[in-house]
């Protein structure tokens, strides 16, 4: 894992959170899209990161990513964070088992802030309805 990779990072972060549910839906795919664009990711490493992460231990991987976010600034530990909010609820509803995720990131490993998650979930999803017209 490499140490302080954004493109990776958020990878994983999305990775983590599709999965933690047991079941990937639509919704969280093109919202994975969008979060590639409005970051101005590179769109070719982060799917390669998908596809490599379909090989490792799903259980060794949160400790791991949650270890290398601890590196980044708080203000992109928040970003990320807000991102996961906002795909998490793409979909409509936020399963249990994304919150528990989310929560253990946020809360447990981070000590993040939820009223700066809130914020800046909001700041993305003015981001998304500018970008895409309405459609966040």
């Amino acid at each position: 894992m490499n140490a302080l990779n954004p493109n990776a990072t958020i990878a994983q972060l999305y990775y983590l959170l599709i999965h933690a549910d047991g079941r990937v839906d639509d919704k969280e795919i093109a919202m994975g899209k969008k979060l590639v664009e409005v970051e101005g990711l590179n769109s070719e490493l982060f799917y390669n990161e998908i596809d490599r992460l379909e090989e490792v231990d799903y259980k060794k991987l949160l400790p791991e990513c949650s270890s290398v976010l601890r590196k980044f600034e708080k203000k992109i530990q928040i970003r990320y964070i807000a991102w996961l909010c906002v795909i998490a609820n793409s979909d409509g509803f936020m399963d249990k088992e994304e919150w528990k995720l989310i929560y253990q990131l946020y809360h447990n490993q981070l000590k993040l802030s939820l009223d700066a998650i809130m914020i800046e979930q909001k700041e993305i999803k003015k981001q998304l309805m500018l970008k895409y017209k309405g459609v966040a």
